[in-house]
């Protein structure tokens, strides 16, 4: 009996320390697949938000699009999908000549707003109103508009090079001289002076210029930003020069997507704001 019990005994000793030891070892580094490059004659496609997540951190366009780590949305986000619907069902019904009121407009919005990511039930709450009061303002200045758009939500593609860009523009209206591409932010802008300089520095503006370039054959006269929650409209006036760094970004994202290359580049601002700061190693948060 004995005997057994000290067998039984040596056997737990031997199984701890067995169980010791892989606890503490050394993790097995997991076999990673590694990314093919892609050749030189096979297209890239990319969008706008593809170009400026690169710019921004190629490690955060590989969370997004390639390893498509799942997020919760940001609340700013959810506000302006809702406002951008209710907006563009106006301006589609007003393209097909068709009446909109005001509370169908209102109605639409409700429906888009989708109560998650807010801070609390207050700021939810605070938000949607501030939505309602940038949309009952947004229908009297429209109603009082004589321009009918020319296109609203209108996709496009074009290649540059081997890249195939695509996109959707918000608004295309016609004036004497040429198009005006407009798109439409729900950020807080007090001054024209502001919303014309937001206008200029627009790197999506000029995407959306090139494509209308590509697409028609022609280059808009201007494009435009209508902040809503303001109702004022920004503007720049087009030349061929406002081209030229959308078309480096893009040659600079296609390069390092096909090679595969994608570093994290931590910066205060961008970690700050990045859905994955939570998760990425190379994060500078406080």
């Amino acid at each position: 009996m004995c005997w057994k019990l000290w067998v039984n005994s040596l056997r737990e000793l031997k199984r701890n320390a067995i169980e010791s030891i892989q606890r503490f070892a050394p993790v097995k580094e997991l076999h990673r697949p590694v990314l093919q490059k892609i050749p030189e004659d096979k297209l890239v496609t990319l969008s706008y938000y593809q170009i400026d997540d690169y710019l921004t951190c190629p490690l955060k366009y590989k969370y997004v699009n390639i390893l498509r780590v799942p997020i919760m949305e940001h609340h700013t986000v959810i506000y302006g999908r809702a406002m951008h619907e209710a907006v563009s069902q106006y301006l589609l019904r007003k393209l097909n000549g068709s009446k909109f009121t005001l509370d169908e407009l209102l109605d639409c919005f409700e429906a888009s707003f989708d109560p998650q990511g807010f801070l609390d039930a207050n700021h939810q709450d605070e938000r949607f109103r501030i939505g309602r009061e940038a949309l009952v303002r947004f229908y009297k200045d429209e109603e009082a508009r004589s321009q009918v758009p020319k296109f609203i939500e209108k996709d496009f593609s074009f290649v540059i090079g081997n890249n195939k860009i695509s996109g959707r523009f918000d608004r295309i209206d016609m004036e004497k001289d040429g198009a005006v591409v407009m798109d439409f932010k729900t950020s807080a802008i007090k001054t024209q002076k502001d919303a014309d300089k937001r206008v200029k520095e627009n790197k999506q503006l000029a995407l959306y210029a090139m494509a209308y370039q590509y697409v028609f054959g022609v280059l808009p006269v201007a494009v435009e930003l209508y902040f809503l929650e303001s109702g004022i409209i920004g503007r720049h006036e087009l030349d061929e020069e406002d081209l030229d760094d959308v078309k480096e970004d893009i040659l600079e994202v296609s390069a390092g997507i096909r090679q595969q290359n994608y570093p994290a580049k931590p910066e205060y601002k961008a970690c700050t704001y990045c859905a994955y700061n939570q998760i990425c190693p190379s994060a500078v948060i406080r």
